[in-house]
C-alpha cells in the first residue's frame, strides 16, 4: 500500500480516509469533525477547502513551481510515478525526504 499526504496536515500516511474530496489522516479526522459542524451551520461545506486552509495556515512553505528539469530525470520521475501508481508530487517529496535524512 502506498502512503499518501494528508490534504489537512501534509503528513505521509497508509491510513488516510476519504472525507467528502479530501484525504485524512486518523488525527486530522477527528479535528475536523467540529469544524465541519460550525461551517455546516452557515454554508455549504467542502471539506478539502476546510483542510487546504488549515494546511495553508499552518504551513506558509508555498507553492514552488520546478522549470527547465533535465529530460532524463524527467523520465525518471515518470517511470517511478507509474511504477509506484502515484503523482508526481508525491515522487518528488520522498525524493526530497530522502535526500535530507
Amino acid at each position: 500500500m502506498k502512503k499518501r499526504i494528508c490534504d489537512r496536515c501534509g503528513k505521509n500516511s497508509l491510513l488516510l480516509k476519504e472525507k467528502g474530496s479530501a484525504s485524512l489522516c486518523p488525527t486530522c479526522i477527528v479535528e475536523i469533525i467540529p469544524e465541519i459542524r460550525r461551517a455546516k451551520k452557515t454554508r455549504p461545506v467542502d471539506v478539502l477547502v476546510i483542510a487546504r486552509q488549515h494546511f495553508k495556515e499552518t504551513h506558509s512553505g508555498g507553492n514552488y513551481f520546478l522549470r527547465n528539469i533535465p529530460a532524463d530525470l524527467l523520465a525518471k520521475i515518470k517511470k517511478k510515478m507509474h511504477d509506484d501508481k502515484s503523482y508526481q508530487r508525491d515522487v518528488i517529496l520522498d525524493a526530497l525526504e530522502a535526500y535530507l535524512k
